[in-house]
């Protein structure tokens, strides 16, 4: 058991896979799309929003980290709509009237 998890830790080659590079590859690339469509529906000027994709592009780990964090200390989570969709309205019919 020793062995497998010594194995399981050390980046040996027998460790490596191409289907997790792809999967990676992957998420990386859906987290871009993401990041970039919500940089252009901000409510930004043009200068901001360019910088943001400067940002992003140049420095891809440390660009998306600091622009999640930028949009969760502004309350602006416009980049989950592409994740979970439009909100959900609640319709009052059926309520009150007649109960």
């Amino acid at each position: 058991m020793r062995d497998v998890l010594m194995r399981f830790i050390e980046a040996n080659a027998i460790n490596d896979h191409p289907m997790i590079y792809w999967g990676i590859g992957t998420v990386w690339a859906l987290m871009l799309f993401a990041t970039f469509f919500s940089i252009r529906s901000q409510a930004s000027s043009l200068w901001v929003r360019f910088i943001w994709l400067l940002l992003v592009v140049a420095l891809p780990g440390i660009g998306l980290l600091l622009y999640l964090l930028w949009c969760l200390t502004r309350f602006d989570y416009s980049f989950l709509k592409f994740v979970v969709g439009p909100p959900r309205t609640v319709s009052s019919k059926g309520k009150g009237a007649g109960a």
